[in-house]
This record gives C-alpha cells, structure tokens and sequence, in this order.
C-alpha cells in the first residue's frame, strides 16, 4: 500500500506536516524532508525521529498503533481508504497532543 498521508500540527512552525508512508513488506517506508528510510511496523525509528527532529509531541504508545495498522493491512484485513483513515487519526491523536503540551 503506497501513498498514505501523515498530517500532523507542528507548534514550532505554526502549521501542519505531511509525512509520506508506504507500506513495505517488513514495515514502512517513511519519506519526509530529511530522514528517509525504512523501519519497523511500529514506525521505530524514523517515525518518532522525524517527530523529535520536528520537536512534536506525541504519545508514546503510537508503536502499538501503528503496528496493529500494519499488520491489518498485511493480512488484507482492510482497504487503502480505510488504511489512510486510521493513519490520519493516528497523526490527529499527535496534533491533539501537541497542540495541547503546557508551553511551546
């Protein structure tokens, strides 16, 4: 599955990020600015380098997440529209989480 959007706010830049992902055969392939590359099913670790190089909050259990999305895409369970919708609340569950953190 290729060509999935994540949207995430970024308090730092005042405005909204677009992570690039594919899904490979052993995990994803995440495509943004500077840090490319493959990783796991649960994003590790470009995922939450990205993120941190961004300096975005984001809560720590998103590895559960995004490997649960993983594998249901694996294992056919489920549709790139239906992909794309449970990525995409994934990074709003990250926007809410930054855009809620104490102080910028």
């Amino acid at each position: 599955m290729d060509n999935l959007k994540f949207k995430v706010y970024n308090n730092r830049k005042s405005t909204f990020i677009t992570y690039n992902l594919d899904k490979t055969s052993d995990g994803w392939h995440i495509s943004h600015i500077a840090m490319n590359g493959a990783c796991e099913p649960s994003g590790q670790p470009l995922l939450h380098l990205n993120l941190s190089q961004d300096d975005i909050s984001y809560p720590e259990q998103i590895d559960l997440y995004m490997e649960e999305l993983w594998f249901d895409i694996d294992e056919g369970e489920i549709q790139q529209d239906i992909a794309q919708k449970k990525l995409q609340a994934i990074a709003n569950w990250i926007t809410l989480c930054e855009k809620n953190r104490p102080w910028s």
